[in-house]
């Protein structure tokens, strides 16, 4: 009598820990998909070839700028074009702009984004201030490194809670930030590597992984 119980009571326990560990895996299974169910996936690969396009583009004109007021101009109406493509093409993958304000994970991804990118514009327009920015001089070669730095930086940030290419575009945005401003690049060679050619290469990968 006492051999049988302590048989039954040690199959008891043999499958209560298979149960469990089976329950274990399972809420480690739907926690990975809650987690990248939460991601902002709405980035699209063709909107990002274009805004790379346009870069490029207006990297050429800016060339021929004779002051930062005229290089900044082009540059800030560029960045208005960009910002515009990104808010067309995700309200586009997500249905519509009520879907486009309405998503967690697009909130998400604005809430880690926004303070760096933020941060830098309030960078710029301190060196204005303090001038070291001259609007009737030329641009400094050290403004687009600056501006990739902090670019870079909030691109990282928004890719932990995006799709993982997005986060490797951040650290080459970062990277070719440190690299213009360590190697003394132009102003020129700067916006048409960061802004332009990156964001050919990684909008072509998006496109081909995700939306091929």
């Amino acid at each position: 009598m006492c051999h049988s119980y302590l048989v039954r009571s040690r199959l008891h326990r043999r499958f209560v820990f298979q149960d469990t560990d089976e329950l274990f895996a399972q809420v480690a299974v739907i926690s990975s998909t809650m987690d990248r169910a939460q991601r902002f996936s709405a980035v699209s690969g063709k909107a990002m070839l274009v805004i790379g396009c346009s870069a490029v583009l207006t990297s050429l004109v800016a060339r021929s700028a004779t002051t930062s007021r005229a290089w900044l101009a082009l540059w800030i109406s560029e960045c208005a074009l960009a910002v515009a493509i990104s808010l067309y093409s995700m309200s586009r993958k997500l249905g519509g702009w009520q879907e486009l304000l309405n998503s967690p994970s697009c909130k998400r991804c604005a809430l880690v984004l926004l303070p760096t990118a933020v941060s830098g514009l309030v960078t710029t327009l301190l060196a204005l201030r303090l001038g070291w920015i001259a609007l009737t001089a030329p641009t400094p070669d050290w403004l687009p490194g600056l501006w990739l730095l902090f670019y870079g930086a909030a691109v990282f940030a928004g890719g932990i809670v995006s799709l993982v290419e997005i986060r490797w575009l951040g650290v080459a945005l970062f990277s070719s930030g440190l690299l213009s401003s360590f190697l003394d690049w132009s102003a020129f060679a700067t916006t048409i590597v960061g802004f332009g050619i990156l964001h050919i290469i990684f909008g072509v990968i998006l496109w081909q992984r995700h939306e091929s």
